[in-house]
């Protein structure tokens, strides 16, 4: 086959490595923003009585990138359209970063507030005795996240991609067979370099996720709800 050179080692050994440099595009610091609120009031309407109340807000936003996801631990069919070579590979004998879908993109929000609020007093004491002190108090906190991530990989689509696949009567490539078409089915090319994934191919093994968290304390009783919007695997 022309086009193709031999792999070069690892790195260190002396040799022009032929490997994928992902620090290059990867999050050396992730940005991150951050600000809060704190207040707090009392007031003694008369002896013996002190009201109180806190209140607390805080914010986080984080933005974190990574080099594009890996496409590794596949086997390709010696039948895939774009498969040069005749003969099937299978699972770790291709690896190859899929620069085409971008890097991968986490975010991270989170909100949060806390009330405090109660009253304290004393109750003098009958002759003889100490006087009592009382407290009373309660306290609400909720706070809720939201995760975003973007550039990863659909494990079960990209295995279809790379499977069988066969040209169909208007000159396309399609996955499966004939006699069983895969509906939506985009064929993967994997064998020649950079750039030879179509937008077509990237939109069907592209993953997107989205996640929910909420989280509320009332006094001593927690309660956390969760929901995430992501059905599928991912491959990093």
């Amino acid at each position: 086959m022309t086009g193709w050179r031999a792999y070069a080692g690892e790195p260190g050994d002396g040799l022009d490595s032929g490997l994928y440099n992902a620090q290059a595009l990867s999050t050396l610091l992730v940005p991150r923003q951050r600000y809060s609120a704190f207040v707090s009031s009392e007031v003694s309407p008369r002896r013996g009585l002190r009201l109180f109340a806190q209140g607390q807000f805080g914010h986080r936003a984080t933005l974190q990138t990574l080099a594009p996801a890996t496409l590794g631990g596949f086997s390709v069919a010696a039948s895939n359209a774009y498969n040069p070579f005749g003969r099937d590979f299978l699972d770790g004998d291709l690896w190859r970063r899929v620069v085409e879908a971008g890097p991968q993109v986490h975010t991270q929000t989170v909100n949060a507030a806390g009330l405090v609020g109660g009253a304290e007093g004393s109750i003098p004491g009958v002759v003889g005795s100490e006087e009592w002190r009382w407290s009373l108090s309660g306290s609400y906190a909720l706070a809720r996240t939201a995760l975003h991530t973007d550039g990863n990989l659909d494990a079960s689509r990209v295995a279809a991609a790379l499977g069988p696949s066969f040209i169909a009567n208007d000159g396309s490539p399609r996955c499966g067979s004939p006699a069983a078409p895969i509906d939506g089915c985009v064929p993967l090319d994997v064998f020649d370099g950079a750039g030879s994934m179509t937008p077509a191919m990237i939109d069907w093994i592209r993953y997107k996720g989205f996640g929910r968290e909420r989280s509320e304390r009332l006094g001593g009783r927690r309660r956390r709800r969760r929901g995430l919007r992501a059905a599928r695997r991912t491959v990093r």
